[in-house]
């Protein structure tokens, strides 16, 4: 699985320039780039004017808007066979245009409409495969389109779909009260984590929301030290004219756009978050216990993130039990507890650490590699710059050990500590990677003990 964001602003980034590599002209929709962040359930329900469970009855070509050396974009209208409606009025028959890509047949442009091509077929269905369709309304030409390239069609099993068709209906009676209903919204926000299927659901709109909260809160941290200057406390204290926020069900709602939901969100919710993170991450250690079962086990990331605003040090202090408990020949159960950590505190360096550590870990345990003591990244010439996946943070217990004595034994406190993070040049030398893990993990240990205090202290 690809390496997560690290933080929705910088995902946001990461869109931005993609879109730019893309070099699509101004009639082609950005759904054909596949570099957006999705769209929310929530948001996908308030801005589509019809949501629909149908399938693909036909589809034909209209035109093509552009052409480019390895293939060219056209408008395809499809024709959906309605079985539910969920949201606006349509029975029988709708349709919906969406720009498609088509290559051309060259050799040299294999790998690039193939990476298109793939896309594509993930994430549109075929003919006579039934999906959920989140649609807009198009007041140019009074046709549908999709309210997102690839967030607005959802290809489900019946099981799963009908835990979409039942979360559809209940924010549907909410939006239909035509109050500001927070409280409630809050509540089936974290209904979609409990559900594996609608779990990213919930957690990015709840992340959305704590992210506002912490803006609010450097907002008031600035407001504070500008005071010292006369002039800016001047300005701060004249009238300011403030757009109105939209409130929900309005259309335009948000959940990043208000703090509110994150300041809405009760111990007894928080609780329910840290179990959903605690069983999905027990479920992952028990397959990762299993040496001969090599399905791919990747931690809640935006979960963890999550769920770290409230308990972010009990978390850590049970991550890391487990893995001073488990030893180091199961390599992915390590892997999977390191980033957990690493994710769970966004701290750079261990990430550089985690990233070198799987490097390692990847090689023949004799082969020689060079390495220079203050360097804690990857060896000369074999760097790893591959992001470690990352999401989000947990009130977890797993479910191998007993959870520790939260304690601070062993560990300096930041007032305290001399800093530890300075290096001193070396001599590069020689050493097999079984001895470079070995030097990883304990640069691992030391900066744990670091952020670990920090986060402490800072409770």
């Amino acid at each position: 699985m690809p390496c997560f964001q690290r933080s929705f602003a910088s995902a946001l980034i990461i869109f931005v320039l993609l879109f730019a590599v893309c070099v699509l002209p101004e009639n082609v929709s950005a759904r054909s780039c596949p570099a957006e962040i999705p769209d929310s359930l929530l948001t996908l329900y308030l801005k589509s004017d019809l949501i629909v469970v149908a399938s693909i009855e036909s589809e034909k070509t209209l035109k093509m808007t552009s052409e480019y050396e390895y293939g060219s974009y056209s408008d395809v209208e499809k024709i959906l066979n309605v079985s539910d409606t969920l949201k606006g009025q349509k029975k029988g028959q709708a349709a919906y245009i969406v720009s498609q890509y088509t290559p051309k047949n060259s050799k040299n442009d294999a790998n690039d409409s193939g990476s298109i091509e793939a896309f594509e077929e993930e994430t549109y269905p075929g003919i006579g495969h039934k999906a959920l369709f989140f649609l807009v309304k198009n007041a140019e030409n009074n046709s549908f389109e999709l309210a997102h390239y690839s967030a607005a069609i959802k290809k489900l099993d019946s099981q799963d779909l009908h835990v979409y068709f039942k979360r559809i209906k209940e924010l549907k009676k909410l939006t239909e009260a035509k109050k500001n209903q927070l409280d409630k919204l809050t509540e089936w926000l974290v209904r979609l984590v409990e559900e594996p299927v609608t779990r990213d659901e919930g957690t990015s709109d709840l992340q959305a929301s704590f992210m506002a909260l912490e803006y609010e809160h450097n907002e008031e941290s600035e407001a504070v030290t500008y005071k010292d200057d006369e002039s800016v406390e001047r300005e701060i204290n004249e009238p300011q004219v403030s757009q109105k926020e939209p409130v929900f069900p309005d259309k335009n709602f948000r959940a990043g756009n208000t703090s509110e939901i994150a300041k809405l969100l009760t111990d007894s919710q928080k609780d329910q978050l840290s179990n959903v993170l605690s069983h999905s991450t027990n479920i992952h250690l028990a397959k990762l216990n299993n040496l001969e079962n090599e399905e791919e086990a990747v931690p809640d990331y935006e979960l963890i993130v999550l769920v770290g605003h409230w308990n972010k040090t009990y978390l850590a202090m049970n991550s890391y039990a487990v893995l001073k408990n488990s030893g180091t020949s199961n390599a992915r159960k390590r892997s999977y507890l390191l980033n957990l950590i690493a994710y769970l505190f966004n701290d750079e360096k261990l990430f550089s650490i985690v990233s070198n550590y799987e490097y390692a870990a990847a090689q023949p345990e004799n082969e020689l590699t060079e390495y220079a003591e203050e360097e804690e990244a990857a060896p000369t010439g074999e760097v790893s710059d591959a992001p470690v996946e990352p999401e989000t943070s947990v009130e977890t217990q797993p479910a191998e050990t007993t959870v520790p004595e939260q304690t601070t034994e062993g560990i300096v406190i930041p007032d305290k500590m001399q800093d530890q993070t300075e290096t001193v040049e070396k001599e590069v030398k020689k050493i097999t990677f079984k001895q470079y893990k070995e030097i990883l993990w304990d640069n691992f240990e030391k900066q744990y003990k670091i952020v670990i205090a920090q986060s402490i202290v800072a409770k």
